[in-house]
């Protein structure tokens, strides 16, 4: 009886500890990522958490920098997503969706480029762009892939100029997904060979305290 309750305390004591390092190592996790949001990090870093005994490692990534921009997350019916313009140097942009299609719930995408002209910014509205003939007077898209980006059904260039609209100044693209029937792939191919700017930044930061690693 003695063996086994000292044996149960031992186990118990074991399981508290590594709680208390997960716990620890998911606070240093998050001290990096607000380090790196505060400036404290430029780029890739490390820190310490001298009061929990705990350290840091903390990464920042670009995404959307380049000829192509896949949005990192699918898109249900009705969700919206956006690609940001400001100082491409393009007059067009290929828009691509549709991965794994199921028959009877083809995807369909609305595109509406807001720009700037003059001191006021405005939108431009398009027809959204259909995969099939639904009978809602929606352009038909092209099929296949875009350049640059594989596993996409459909497809569609965004030309500027065709909007008619003079000197403009492109802002970004907003783009709503409709009629899937779950979450769907969206991405954007520059013109040309050039290139995007910065969409959006991912803060990786993992945590560590004694054995026990966390990352956020």
């Amino acid at each position: 009886v003695g063996l086994a309750v000292i044996s149960r305390s031992v186990t118990e004591v074991s399981i508290s500890t590594v709680q208390e390092e997960s716990a620890r190592a998911l606070e240093a996790a998050e001290t990096g990522i607000e380090r790196s949001l505060g400036g404290l990090i430029a780029g890739s870093g490390s820190g310490s958490v001298p009061i929990t005994n705990a350290s840091f490692n903390v990464s920042n990534v670009n995404l959307g920098e380049g000829s192509v921009y896949e949005v990192p997350y699918g898109l249900e019916a009705g969700d919206v997503a956006s690609v940001n313009l400001v100082g491409y140097a393009g007059n067009l942009v290929h828009v691509c969706w549709g991965k794994n299609v199921i028959a009877g719930s083809e995807p369909a995408i609305e595109v509406v480029l807001y720009y700037r002209d003059s001191t006021d910014v405005v939108r431009a509205g398009r027809e959204p762009y259909s995969s099939v003939n639904m009978g809602d007077g929606f352009l038909n898209a092209g099929s296949g892939s875009c350049a640059g980006l594989s596993g996409f059904s459909y497809n569609k260039t965004v030309l500027f100029s065709s909007l008619s609209l003079g000197s403009i100044t492109p802002l970004f693209l907003r783009v709503r997904l409709l009629y899937n029937n779950g979450p769907q792939a969206v991405g954007f191919v520059a013109q040309g060979g050039r290139s995007f700017p910065k969409q959006a930044t991912e803060i990786i930061s993992t945590g560590q305290s004694g054995d026990a690693s966390q990352k956020n």
